[in-house]
C-alpha cells in the first residue's frame, strides 16, 4: 500500500501540505499499486489561491505504508504534541567512509534492528509546549516565539525525577513512581508502553533516515544544493532558530530532522561506540 501527499510552496522556502478539501483523485492511503497502473491526483489551485495567478513549486511524496511510517498518528491531549508511529525494521546505521563532511565517529556502518514500533514527535518540542509542561522557557532564542523549538535544555532536566518527562507522563496518567531515580530512570526497558521517553540513538537515526541510505533523507546531495528546502542550517538560518515545520518533512512525515536545533536522545555519547558496540 502507498501513501500519497502533495505539498506546495510559493517561495520555495516553506511548504504547506495540500488539504483533502483541495484534492481529488488518488491521495492519502491509496492501497496497493501494480506495475503500469495509472493513478491521478488533482489539486484545486483556484480554491487555494482565489482571484490571482498561481506560481508555485510542488512536491509529491509517495511512501509505502507499513514500512517505517505506518500512517498512524497520535496527538497528546494535554499539550498538543503530535506523534507519528514508526514501524519496527532493520537499517544500516552510520555513514560510509567516503561521504562528504563525514565525522570520524559516524562509523563503521552496521546493521541495526528496531524490534518494536514506537512513536516519535512529528515536530521538535516547541517553546510553548515546554513552557506549558515546565512553567518556564530556558530558550536563548525566546523572541523567536512559542512555535519555535525549545533549546538550552539539559539532558538531566528532561530525564530526572520531577523533570520534563515525569511531568509529561503524570499528565498522561503514566505511573513513574517505580522508575529508578538515577540516570537509568528513562532507559527504554524501564518505560512501559504508553509512556513518554527519549528515543535511542538508533531509533532517532532510523526515523531520520526514513528508509533511505543517502547522506540526506531526500536523496544524495553532497553539494547541499537542496538542503535549504529541508532544513535550517548555517547558510540560511541567520544563526537563529526558526518555527518548527516550515521546511519539507522527510519521507516518513517528520520535520526538522535536518537542521534547526540539535535533538536529545537517551544514549550517552561515546566517540568509539560504533567500533565497540
Amino acid at each position: 500500500s502507498l501513501n500519497v501527499k502533495l505539498y506546495y510552496s510559493e517561495d520555495e522556502t516553506s511548504y504547506t501540505q495540500a488539504q483533502e478539501t483541495n484534492l481529488s483523485g488518488d491521495y492519502g492511503n491509496i492501497g496497493a499499486v501494480s506495475s503500469y497502473q495509472t493513478k491521478t491526483l488533482y489539486f484545486d489551485g483556484v480554491k487555494v489561491f482565489p482571484n490571482r495567478a498561481l506560481s508555485a513549486k510542488f512536491r509529491l511524496d509517495i511512501n509505502p505504508v507499513g514500512q517505517g511510517a505506518t500512517g498512524e498518528t497520535y496527538t497528546d491531549p494535554n499539550y498538543s504534541i503530535e506523534m507519528i508511529r514508526i514501524s519496527a525494521g532493520t537499517f544500516t546505521m552510520g555513514s560510509p567512509s567516503n561521504e562528504t563532511d563525514r565525522g570520524s565517529d559516524e562509523g563503521p556502518q552496521h546493521q541495526v534492528t528496531i524490534g518494536s514500533d514506537f512513536y516519535i514527535g512529528k515536530y521538535e518540542v516547541t517553546q510553548g509546549q515546554y513552557g506549558a509542561v515546565m512553567g518556564l522557557n530556558p530558550s536563548n532564542f525566546s523572541s523567536c516565539g512559542t512555535n519555535c523549538p525549545v533549546e538550552y535544555v539539559e539532558w538531566s532536566t528532561i530525564t530526572q525525577v520531577g523533570g520534563f518527562l515525569d511531568l509529561l507522563n503524570a499528565a498522561a496518567s503514566c505511573d513513574t513512581s517505580n522508575f529508578p531515580t538515577d540516570d537509568t530512570r528513562y532507559r527504554p526497558d524501564n518505560v512501559p508502553s504508553g509512556c513518554y521517553r527519549l528515543p535511542t540513538e538508533a531509533e532517532w537515526e532510523y526515523a531520520a533516515r526514513a528508509g533511505t541510505s543517502t547522506n540526506f533523507s531526500y536523496g544524495a546531495d553532497s553539494s547541499y544544493s537542496q538542503l535549504g528546502s529541508y532544513g535550517w542550517y548555517t547558510s540560511n538560518s541567520s544563526s537563529k532558530t526558526h518555527p518548527v515545520g516550515e521546511k519539507l518533512p522527510n519521507p516518513w512525515g517528520l520535520y526538522d530532522m535536518h537542521g534547526n536545533v540539535w535533538e536529545w536522545n537517551y544514549d550517552w555519547y561515546d566517540s568509539s561506540y560504533y567500533n565497540n558496540g
